[in-house]
């Protein structure tokens, strides 16, 4: 070291620790002494900072799927001294990114500096699809076959798909060319087109085949009776589908027929005729043979009053099967109205079923007709007080009553169609509106000085009465004999009747006098 007058001096040096945390100025003051020169103080100065956190360098990236990644291509590191130290070398990071699929990751480095601070920096990491080229649309057609006359379509089963990655669905944007006539059979052809997003329009024909339907044949199920004749080809027709409905029915052909019309059950029989296209088409029907109703064999009968009468005997039925099963076993009497204490007419019903399933009645008619009879007559001839006048006398001008009965004294039998018939007296004259028969005022039927009456039949239980009352004429004198007869037809056999012959009653007979004559006769 030198003074002013450049004397040498001795070199002086000076330490000192500085504190890594002091930031600013600091200033060390030294002092020295020499021999030439006054004691002076020297100032040396020293410029301290604190030391600054690393820095990294890094910004987001944008990959494509399947492109590899350098997590460190691009991305630096500075230490925060007063140099700036690169330390790149010492970042560490996360590895998450997966290129091989689409998405946004995070990646975070590190990186610690002088200072001892770690610091840290986030990027995205963006891993893009691959860009698809746009290619041409596609349209989904084939060809379609449909029957004359049916609708079509033209849009059915027609689809069409964009050439992007999205494949969007632009059907709607399809247009088509070509007329198909569905009344006529024939091809024709159909193209259609679309454009997609490339601008390019693509296109495709199809083939459409209008075919005639197959022909028709209308044929039903048939029921026929046992031992009905069967005609396989009534009422069956056939038509084609050509557009005109052509009738067929004259080329209808009887491939198969097993109908058996003498035996009950079931037969099929097969159509078959060919259309305009040139297919064969085949109807089968079933045809049923349905046995008859049987038959219930009875009579109507005529029997007896007080006949034993049984409703079975000589009534049979048979089946309609064709073999004239004997159903008599499974006869039921529905009805049986047969009184045989009574004459008269009575029904009675019978009823089967057989194999035709349907029940069969039949209804015959049982006469009861009474046993053969008889009649007897007996007479009286009273006045009105009701005393016997027989063989007595009565003034001209009285009033007297015959009264006639008539009876069957035969059990269970009648008599029809009597009839009475009683000879009046000259000098007497009938009281015509007071006869009666049974008590029932009856009108007499003239003929001469004979009277007749009907009284219809008369059972053994009946008491038939006829009162005539008569009246003396006047002036008259003499006897007056009165005779009546009675007549009737009782059956003889089961089939006819026969006259019982007449039947005379006892001769009743009065004298009549007048006040010129009062002499008695008897006769």
């Amino acid at each position: 070291m030198e003074d002013l007058l450049g004397n040498k001096s001795h070199q002086i040096t000076f330490a000192a620790k500085i504190n890594m945390n002091a930031s600013g100025t600091i200033t060390n003051v030294a002092g020295v002494t020499g021999k030439t020169v006054d004691n002076k103080q020297y100032e040396a100065s020293t410029d301290v900072r604190n030391l600054e956190n690393a820095t990294i360098n890094a910004s987001d990236k944008e990959i494509t799927v399947g492109d590899p990644f350098d997590y460190k291509k691009g991305v630096t590191a500075k230490d925060g001294d007063l140099a700036h130290t690169d330390i790149t070398a010492k970042l560490t990071y996360d590895q998450n990114v997966n290129t091989s699929k689409a998405g946004i990751y995070t990646v975070t480095y590190k990186v610690t500096g002088k200072n001892g601070v770690e610091v840290k920096k986030a990027i995205k990491v963006t891993v893009k699809e691959k860009e698809v080229p746009v290619t041409n649309a596609t349209i989904t057609a084939s060809d379609r076959t449909i029957e004359l006359n049916e609708s079509f379509d033209y849009m059915a089963g027609i689809k069409a798909v964009d050439g992007d990655k999205e494949k969007t669905d632009i059907t709607n944007k399809v247009t088509h060319e070509g007329t198909v006539d569905t009344s006529k059979a024939g091809k024709y052809t159909v193209t259609y087109k679309v454009k997609g997003k490339n601008n390019n329009e693509v296109s495709i024909s199809i083939k459409v085949t209008v075919v005639a339907k197959n022909a028709v044949i209308t044929a039903n199920d048939r029921s026929i009776q046992l031992g009905q004749s069967f005609d396989p080809l009534k009422e069956v027709q056939a038509k084609d589908t050509d557009g005109y409905q052509t009738d067929l029915t004259s080329k209808i052909k009887v491939k198969s027929n097993n109908v058996n019309t003498n035996k009950a059950g079931k037969y099929t029989v097969i159509y078959a005729v060919t259309g305009s296209n040139g297919n064969t088409v085949e109807k089968t029907i079933q045809v049923t043979v349905l046995p008859k109703d049987a038959e219930i064999i009875a009579t109507d009968k005529t029997i007896h009053q007080g006949d034993a009468f049984d409703p079975k005997q000589g009534v049979s039925a048979i089946d309609g099967d064709g073999n004239n099963t004997d159903l008599t076993a499974k006869i039921t009497i529905e009805k049986n109205t047969v009184d045989v204490s009574k004459a008269g007419q009575y029904e009675v019903t019978y009823g089967v079923i057989g194999s035709s399933k349907n029940k069969v009645v039949k209804t015959v008619k049982i006469t009861v007709i009474a046993n053969q009879g008889d009649l007897t007559i007996t007479k009286k001839v009273e006045n009105a007080a009701g005393e016997d006048l027989n063989q007595q006398t009565v003034i001209a001008g009285d009033e007297i009553i015959y009264k006639i009965k008539v009876k069957n004294p035969i059990a269970n039998s009648a008599v029809q169609q009597v009839a009475l018939t009683d000879t009046v007296p000259a000098g007497a004259e009938v009281q015509t509106d007071a006869v009666t028969v049974k008590g029932t005022k009856a009108t007499p039927v003239w003929k001469g000085n004979k009277v007749t009456l009907t009284a219809g039949t008369v059972t053994d239980k009946d008491e038939i009465e006829v009162i005539i009352p008569v009246k003396v004429k006047a002036d008259y004198s003499g006897e007056l004999t009165n005779i009546a007869n009675v007549t009737g037809e009782a059956v003889a056999d089961k089939n006819a009747s026969t006259s019982i012959g007449s039947r005379e009653a006892n001769k009743a007979s009065i004298i009549a006098i007048n006040k010129k004559n009062r002499d008695r006769q008897y006769f």
